[in-house]
């Protein structure tokens, strides 16, 4: 996935088939089933992500964290890793939404001031 860091298009992809991958590994039927029913909306949130800046700069390290933890076996080390990956992806979705918000405010004042 580092590869694909410059193009945010084929990064998604990538981030896609990862989870996608560590969702069937671990045999749960219901994960699997889970991330299957988001694959859509999850599409359209890495499209929107995709426009931040350092985005795999601040994913891969938890992604590298995760896989290495599943090599091991280390279940506790994984879930604990998957937890900061989740907390990061929280932070990237509410900086996402703070971003929209003011570009929201700003057209409406510049058609207030039209």
């Amino acid at each position: 996935m580092e590869a694909f860091a410059g193009d945010p298009e084929a990064f998604a992809s990538a981030d896609a088939e990862f989870h996608q991958l560590l969702a069937n590994i671990t045999h749960n039927p219901l994960l699997v089933f889970l991330l299957d029913t988001l694959r859509d909306l999850m599409v359209q949130v890495r499209s929107s992500v995709a426009s931040l800046p350092n985005l795999a700069e601040r994913v891969m390290p938890t992604h590298l964290e995760i896989v290495e933890c599943v090599r091991r076996r280390d279940r506790e080390g994984a879930r604990a890793a998957m937890a900061r990956h989740l907390e990061i992806s929280i932070g990237i979705q509410r900086e996402l939404r703070r971003k929209d918000r003011r570009k929201a405010r700003g057209a409406a004042s510049r058609a207030a001031g039209s």
